[in-house]
């Protein structure tokens, strides 16, 4: 294991929770427009805002494993 450290698995791992912490950052972006453009109903806002609070506590916990945050290397 020593001589393979760290995996490829690792950094594409890595890799996707950036990935997943980016698209947060646009989905909570995308929040404002949401709630002020006509024609949504408060349904489709409240699951909108539904799922950008879910992505965000996705994130909260890829944090606190540790796979975004930390050095792989």
């Amino acid at each position: 294991m020593v001589d393979h450290y760290p995996d490829t698995g690792m950094f594409l791992l890595h890799y996707a929770g950036w990935l997943v912490a980016g698209v947060t950052l646009l989905m909570l972006m995308a929040l404002w427009p949401a709630w002020i453009v006509f024609g949504w109903g408060l349904w489709r806002r409240l699951h909108f805002s539904l799922f950008a609070l879910a992505l965000l506590l996705v994130n909260l916990q890829l944090w606190q494993w540790r796979i975004i945050g930390a050095a792989v290397i």
